[in-house]
């Protein structure tokens, strides 16, 4: 069971924390630049003032299994008894897997890609997000790139401790950042809504996450703070919907999308997204998984197009991708990174097969080609 703490000026209670767990040497994870421009640095080092801090830092934006051998070496070199991670997903991720795979007898690789079971607990883990989208401090899941393959690890004890939402650390975040994010919370949301993992609870954590989004993102693009404020409470549910349900199509299109045409993760999902809500909310007498009601599906549906404020998909579909443009993102693929028609057929072949088959409607790679093509846009 996770502590949740949010709020304006909510950092303080790290000193509680630590005072709770009786840490005495912390790994802090942070970004090599978030940390700082967040303010978070600021704010944390008077209330890490009596207990040694380690710092680890230094991992690409999406780690790969290296950066985590290298945060494992730290962690065992040192008498840690406390974690705090400190930014965006990444760094969430990379303090999870290093805290998990330091405490287990096998080589890390074994458990990110070889499927074999983790056992031991690490140490209390603090996250403290910098951004409003990527939820992880609310999941058990991370992400790893293994020879620039996606891999996802979940584990009950990857879920942090603890986690403070102090929306003060978003009030710098740049315009598009704050789009990026945004879209990422926005779709995370959406995608847990029509998952087949979708619970009722999920659905009451999406729900509102969408809600909140759709009032609060212009406000927050704008600068205003009690929106941002509300902005990083809607990623943080939408981050607990997506515990429950994983993710679906737009995320299993996406990895391949940041990876090899560097388009940030959230604009990445949001790409493909629009297309998918229509193949979604109005799947065939064939296409829908067998595991879902199509009468209860096509109720959630109806329930899914009112919360977007939508009449019908159509609308919705275009509404989307005129969210995008108001928020500063690209909405084709040929102009969004570079991606060339060629490029297509392997974007489909790299698709997550994990995260597609959450996906509501059955998609044969006809499908997904297809799709595509409707996103690449005009040369």
């Amino acid at each position: 069971m996770q502590e949740e703490i949010f709020g304006e000026g909510q950092i303080t209670s790290l000193g509680e924390i630590l005072r709770k767990e009786n840490a005495r040497h912390v790994l802090l994870v942070t970004g090599k630049r978030s940390y700082h421009d967040s303010g978070a640095r600021a704010r944390l080092e008077p209330l890490l003032s009596e207990v040694e801090v380690t710092r680890f830092s230094e991992f690409s934006v999406n780690p790969d299994l290296e950066d985590v051998r290298s945060g494992i070496s730290l962690m065992q070199a040192e008498d840690i008894d406390l974690m705090i991670a400190v930014g965006g997903g990444s760094v969430m991720d990379m303090a999870k897997l290093v805290n998990l795979l330091s405490h287990q007898s096998g080589s890390p690789v074994d458990y990110v890609a070889r499927g074999q079971t983790l056992v031991n607990k690490g140490v209390p883990l603090v996250a403290i997000p910098t951004t409003s989208g990527s939820g992880s401090e609310a999941t058990r899941f991370a992400v790893v790139y293994v020879d620039q393959v996606k891999f996802s690890l979940s584990h009950d004890h990857l879920l942090p401790s603890y986690a403070i939402v102090d929306s003060e650390f978003t009030y710098s975040l740049s315009r598009k950042a704050v789009a990026v994010s945004g879209m990422d919370a926005l779709a995370q949301a959406i995608e847990s809504f029509w998952s087949v993992r979708s619970t009722e609870e999920s659905r009451q954590y999406a729900g509102e996450a969408i809600r909140i989004i759709l009032d609060m993102f212009k406000a927050s693009l704008d600068g205003d703070q009690k929106a941002k404020g509300r902005m990083a409470w809607a990623a943080h549910l939408a981050g607990k919907a997506i515990n429950l349900t994983t993710t679906t199509a737009p995320h299993a299109f996406s990895y391949f999308l940041t990876t090899y045409f560097k388009i940030p993760h959230g604009h990445a999902v949001a790409l493909t997204l629009g297309e998918i809500l229509v193949v979604n909310v109005q799947p065939t007498a064939d296409n829908l998984s067998p595991d879902l009601d199509r009468d209860e599906y096509r109720g959630r549906m109806e329930r899914l197009l009112q919360l977007l404020g939508c009449e019908s998909v159509q609308v919705c579909r275009d509404k989307w991708y005129n969210l995008m443009q108001n928020v500063g993102l690209e909405t084709s693929l040929c102009h969004a990174g570079g991606v060339r028609r060629e490029d297509l057929q392997p974007i489909v072949d790299s698709v997550n097969m994990e995260r597609l088959q959450n996906n509501p409607v059955r998609l044969s790679a006809e499908d997904l080609y297809a799709l595509l093509l409707r996103v690449y846009g005009k040369d």
